[in-house]
C-alpha cells in the first residue's frame, strides 16, 4: 500500500522528532512495526534521485509498497535506528518481506541489481507485494 507523503511526513515528524520526546526503544519498535507490517517498504528522503529511481522501479513492477519519507534533521532517532539495522547511512533503505535488500544500486545488493538479475519480482511475489 502506498501511503500519502503528507500523512507519512506528519506521522514521522510527530512520532520521531525530538520535540515528541520519544525514547529510542519506542522509535525502534515503530520502525520494526513498519518493517513487520509492510510486504515492501522504502525509507526515502525528499528530493533524493536514488530514492526516486527505487520508487519508480517499484511502481513499474506494480508492487504494493509503503513509503516513509524522512527529514534527516527532524527524524534523527529514526535515522539512527535505520543505520543500526542496515549498517548504512545513505538512502533509500528498502525492505522486502521483512528483509533489508539495500538501497537503489548498492547495499545487499540493492533493488536495481536484484531486478537486473531477475530476483526482484520473485522476491516481491513471495513477500505478498505482487
Amino acid at each position: 500500500k502506498l501511503l500519502g507523503c503528507c500523512l507519512i511526513q506528519a506521522l514521522v515528524q510527530c512520532k520521531f522528532s525530538r520535540s515528541c520526546q520519544m525514547d529510542e526503544k519506542k522509535s525502534l519498535s515503530e520502525v520494526q512495526k513498519l518493517i513487520q507490517n509492510s510486504p515492501a517498504l522504502i525509507f526515502s528522503i525528499p528530493g533524493c534521485a536514488f530514492s526516486k529511481k527505487a520508487k519508480d522501479l517499484l511502481k513499474i513492477t506494480g508492487a504494493k509498497y509503503t513509503e516513509v519519507e524522512i527529514d534527516k534533521e527532524q527524524n534523527k532517532e529514526m535515522c539512527k535506528e535505520l543505520m543500526e539495522l542496515t549498517s548504512r547511512t545513505s538512502f533509500p533503505s528498502i525492505f522486502v518481506g521483512k528483509k533489508f535488500i539495500g538501497g537503489c544500486n548498492d547495499g545487499f545488493p540493492g533493488i536495481i541489481p536484484l531486478h537486473n538479475k531477475g530476483e526482484l519480482i520473485p522476491m516481491l511475489r513471495k513477500a505478498g507485494a505482487l
